[in-house]
């Protein structure tokens, strides 16, 4: 069991949050953001100077995709959690990002009420779910937007606000009080204005989490080949709301029970 400490930091923008942790990175300390967005793990640039290079991928996000280099990690550290020869990203700006490639082998306990992050613990989960990864590792949730549209979401951990699709906010504009224009910058790096909307009170398996923060974006082209149609990405504001546990392993997931002894 290795529990973690989680700061709480504003985004570039100041318009959201995000979750940060200490990794040990072939034995050096990186700050890095809790992504369960991001199908793998990044490093900054100035960490990843003394790793052997691993070429380019295309890295995608909700505004657009680039070409980013990839390096070899010897280990990344977590606790007493450790992976060994980890091909990751290279992020040219800010911190790095701990991905769904190191995450989806454990057990994941988030109780953001505390600000922790617990890996392969057995705290109670009073009511259990099936959990479906499809390949990239997204971990989708069902949810019925303002008690009447039902929406399929991703849980991002590392995104700073929740994004929802522009489709539905154009045919259900009734839900959605606007909220101004952001600049905002995704995982690629892509920086661009999108409009603000507040997300409606929504609810997962009868648990309600109130509005929140939301940018508008086409999020078609952030849906690789075989994942499933998702029209929102639930991100930190809204996840903030509850405490989770995803056992990536058993596959399932449900909401930590409020007295769930560590």
């Amino acid at each position: 069991m290795t529990i973690v400490p989680l700061t709480i930091e504003a985004d570039a923008e100041g318009d959201g949050f995000v979750p940060v942790l200490p990794v040990t990175v072939a034995g050096r300390e990186v700050r890095m953001v809790l992504d369960t967005g991001a199908a793998r793990t990044s490093v900054p640039a100035g960490d990843a100077t003394a790793f052997e290079d691993a070429g380019t991928s295309t890295v995608r996000g909700a505004l657009g995709q680039v070409d980013a280099r990839s390096v070899l990690v010897p280990s990344v550290r977590l606790g007493e959690v450790e992976v060994t020869g980890l091909t990751a990203g290279v992020r040219a700006d800010g911190d790095g990002l701990l991905g769904m490639d190191v995450l989806r082998r454990h057990r994941l306990d988030l109780r953001t009420s505390s600000r922790e992050l617990e890996l392969d613990g057995d705290a109670a989960v009073p009511e259990v779910h099936e959990l479906t990864l499809p390949s990239r590792s997204h971990v989708f949730l069902e949810l019925v937007l303002g008690g009447q549209t039902d929406a399929l979401a991703v849980w991002d951990t590392g995104a700073s606000v929740s994004l929802v699709d522009a489709g539905i906010v154009a045919s259900r504009p009734e839900l959605f009080r606007p909220a101004g224009i952001s600049t905002g910058t995704d995982a690629a790096g892509v920086s661009a204005s999108s409009e603000m909307v507040m997300l409606p009170t929504f609810t997962i398996f009868g648990r309600r989490f109130a509005p929140s923060l939301a940018a508008v974006v086409d999020l078609a082209p952030m849906r690789p080949d075989g994942d499933p149609e998702f029209t929102v990405i639930l991100g930190w504001p809204a996840i903030a709301q509850a405490d989770w546990s995803f056992d990536f392993r058993a596959g399932r997931w449900g909401f930590l029970a409020e007295d769930a002894p560590r």
